[in-house]
Parts: structure tokens; sequence; C-alpha cells
């Protein structure tokens, strides 16, 4: 494994336990590639519950559903225009059967929200549960050049979109066939950050005027 990840995954590691495990929520945002996914297993790993809405429209895709059929192309390249009330809906089912299981139980956020309008749906159904939740927002910033080097070495299981950067004729998890991610091809890549930068600038700063937002950045 190279200096960088290993450094990366340290930075993670640390991060987790000196921001996150004191809150019972936590909203994680940061551009594709830039570890996402690896700090919500961390979280996982102290009791969080991961709440990732695409990764549901995949599950929904892959089981036929109706609703995400018509949306195939955006759940697969994760391009927007599906509807937020859609996002949200799936949000607040998740939550409340979560939440009505254990009211203590800690959650993860990767994902959502994606704009200042489901920010304040979040905190509105959040409010509604525990007027005195508390929350913190973590924006994980890397340079770009990092960023579109890890986008460029990504895979993907064919069935189970389990992700990986290893070159591997089988998926690990279950035996699907591997290939590079759609994506992840630079050109559709260079439009997910343009998107990510667009949407993620108001959401930082909502998240930034109430004092709820840490930020994480990688320094080789």
């Amino acid at each position: 494994m190279s200096k960088p990840i290993i450094y990366f995954l340290f930075i993670a590691l640390f991060s987790v336990h000196a921001f996150g495990n004191d809150k019972q929520f936590i909203v994680l945002i940061g551009p594709p590639c830039s570890g996402k996914t690896t700090y919500a297993k961390e979280f996982e790993k102290q009791g969080y519950v991961h709440i990732y809405p695409s990764g549901v429209l995949r599950t929904m895709l892959k089981a036929g559903d109706p609703l995400a059929l018509e949306y195939e192309k955006q759940i697969i390249t994760c391009c927007p225009g599906i509807p937020s009330n859609i996002i949200e809906n799936i949000v607040q089912k998740i939550l409340r059967e979560t939440l009505n299981k254990n009211p203590l139980q800690k959650i993860v956020f990767d994902g959502f929200p994606r704009s200042v309008k489901q920010a304040e749906f979040l905190s509105k159904e959040l409010r509604a549960i525990n007027p005195r939740f508390d929350l913190q927002a973590i924006l994980l910033k890397l340079p770009k050049k990092i960023l579109i080097a890890r986008a460029m070495g990504r895979l993907e299981c064919e069935e189970c979109h389990y992700v990986l950067t290893a070159k591997l004729k089988k998926c690990p998890k279950c035996s699907g066939t591997i290939k590079a991610r759609a994506m992840d091809k630079e050109r559709l890549f260079m439009e997910r950050l343009d998107r990510f930068n667009n949407w993620s600038f108001p959401v930082v700063e909502y998240y930034q005027t109430k004092n709820q937002l840490k930020i994480i950045s990688k320094v080789r």
C-alpha cells in the first residue's frame, strides 16, 4: 500500500475519533473519491448506522423497482435529475424506522443532504425527534489531482456495485464481474466534481453558520 493511502487512512481513523464519536448524527460532505465510504465504515465500527440514499436507490434498481427504473441513468452515473422529494422520502423512511427502534441510535449520513433545502429538511426531521439533537457536518477536502488519480484507478462489481482498486477478475463479495466504473471516466468524473463544487458551497455555508462544521484536509 502506498504511503499517501496509508497516511489518508490514518488521518481518516484519527479524524473519526477526534470529530465524530460524541455526536449522534454525522453528515459527511466530500467530492467523489474523497473517502466518504472509508469514513462511514469507521463510524459503523463505532455503532453508527450508515444512511446512503444512492445505495438504497441502487438496491431498488437491482430489484426492478419502477421508481428506480424511471431514474436508471441518473442512478448509474450519479447525475442530477432525481427529484429532491424522492430522496427526502427515502431518508425520512430509513431515519424514522431506525430511530423508532432506538431513539439514541447514532447515524452517519453519506451523500445527503445535497442542498440547503435538504439540510433544512434533515434538521426539521431530527428536531421533531429531539429538539436538542446534536449533529456534526464533516467536510473532506483533497487536491483535485489526487481525486482524479483515485477515480481513474477505481473498479466496480457489475452485480453488487462493490468498489475496489485491486485488479481482480471476480468480486470478492459476490463473485460478480469487475469492470471500470462508467462514472469515473475522466470526463464524467470532472462533471461530477463540478456538480459537487456547485451544490456543496451553500450546504457547507449552512452548517458553518450553525457552528456544526469541521473541515478535514489532506496535505501530502
